[in-house]
């Protein structure tokens, strides 16, 4: 075993010495200009947050308990019923008009190599426009999108408690058709993305205002929030692991002042034989997955060219694959220089890979444990977090990001008002 681990990295450095990449691009130097440095003249202390004032505050939030509607008690049903697939087909059926723009606008953020992230932002006040004080950043699962209805309902209950939000789109999730401009889009522990917006956002508050909404105005101080689902749960609590208490001169300026999550897949390793060797996971919810990915994969293969690549990467396994364990291993792993696709599961979950421990803001997570892409396989423990502030929540009942509560609770907008319950609480607290 020890053997061909080393035999597999001599051949992953031997391939990166052949493998000649693209010449940089104007852009991705602008880029690097731009990040080499986080001080400048704009640039502000973040008082760096107490450890045990940041435990004292995740421990004082109170849960509330989760009461699921009586026939979606089912982890698929409530999985598949809380997607919105039962709702979206109906309004279909009924020819329902569309609806109006959820967010106010939509900017680019550039990243350090040279790629543009979109972002779309509403206010809390829609009146008044834009703030920037309080802001909540938010993430999407995979092969999800800012317009997804769970982001939504997200946003809307961020709002509920006077928070703008900045909703980032995963390369290749922002529009139909959107190929990134080098091989690769995003991962399960591929943070650089929501750094880099976050600096932006540090450098320039007013960012989602035209220049002549912005003149005259004094950029406030911006505190963040972070609030994720699913995939984009688990990059966003390894980030705040990176984040630790704030302090490396990369985070100059950054003020991040917790996270509500939900749907974590705290352990790859763990979660991925439940949407490989399940069938009925593999053919449902893998095949739903690998419907875009597999054609995104061939979409870039066919702009970009073979060269582009790696030369461990072939397209016709990415073509072959079955489930998404088939995918991370044939488009994940070549081209972010992982092993395989174990490799990419133990560095980037949050929880093998050691950043749950590394937390030192308040995040609150809800995972339930008859979701079934997660189950209650390896859901950390108190004893696990070690001195992390976290508070964690498992309910019974709940599937993956379904959580269709009793009317009484509030249904659909169960889960986004306990996460916005938090995002208040840190509000208040801190």
């Amino acid at each position: 075993m020890r053997l061909s681990w080393l035999a597999g990295g001599l051949c992953l450095q031997l391939g990166a010495l052949a493998f000649q990449p693209r010449p940089v691009s104007l852009r991705a130097q602008r880029a690097r200009q731009l990040y080499s440095s986080t001080k400048d003249a704009q640039d502000w202390l973040v008082e760096p947050m107490d450890t045990e004032r940041a435990r004292e505050v995740a421990s004082s939030f109170q849960h509330e308990d989760f009461e699921p509607v009586w026939w979606a008690k089912n982890n698929n049903v409530m999985t598949i019923a809380g997607a919105g697939v039962v709702s979206d087909a109906w309004k279909k059926l009924t020819g329902a008009p569309a609806e109006p723009p959820f967010y106010d606008v939509r900017k680019q953020v550039l990243a350090r190599d040279g790629a543009e992230i979109f972002v779309d932002f509403r206010a809390a006040d829609r009146a008044a426009g834009w703030k920037g004080e309080h802001v909540v950043v938010m993430l999407h699962g995979l092969e999800s999108s800012t317009e997804a209805p769970q982001m939504k309902r997200m946003g809307q209950a961020f709002n509920d408690v006077g928070c703008d939000v900045a909703a980032v789109s995963f390369r290749s999730c922002a529009f139909d058709g959107e190929t990134p401009s080098a091989p690769g889009a995003y991962h399960l522990g591929f943070t650089n993305d929501v750094q880099d917006v976050l600096r932006s956002l540090a450098r320039n508050p007013l960012l989602p205002l035209a220049d002549e909404e912005a003149s005259g105005k004094t950029p406030p101080a911006p505190k963040f929030y972070l609030s994720a689902f699913s995939l984009g749960a688990n990059v966003c609590l390894k980030l705040l692991g990176e984040y630790g208490d704030g302090e490396a001169d990369e985070w100059a300026g950054v003020d991040v002042r917790g996270a509500a999550v939900s749907c974590v897949p705290f352990d790859p390793v763990a979660c991925s034989p439940l949407l490989s060797d399940v069938t009925f996971n593999r053919i449902v919810y893998s095949g739903n997955f690998l419907k875009t990915l597999i054609p995104k994969a061939e979409r870039q293969y066919a702009a970009l060219g073979a060269d582009a690549f790696p030369p461990s990467f072939s397209i016709e396994r990415v073509r072959q694959s079955k489930s998404i364990g088939d995918f991370d291993d044939a488009y994940i792993a070549p081209i972010y220089g992982f092993m395989d696709k174990w490799d990419y599961y133990a560095t980037q979950g949050c929880f093998p890979g050691g950043y749950l421990e590394k937390i030192r803001v308040p995040a609150h997570v809800i995972n339930a444990k008859d979701d079934p892409f997660i189950m209650d396989v390896r859901l950390p423990t108190k004893e696990d977090i070690g001195e992390a502030p976290l508070s964690l929540q498992y309910t019974q009942y709940g599937g993956h990001c379904g959580f269709l509560a009793q009317a009484s609770q509030g249904g659909q907008m169960w889960l986004p008002r306990q996460l916005a319950r938090f995002i208040a609480h840190l509000k208040e607290q801190l």
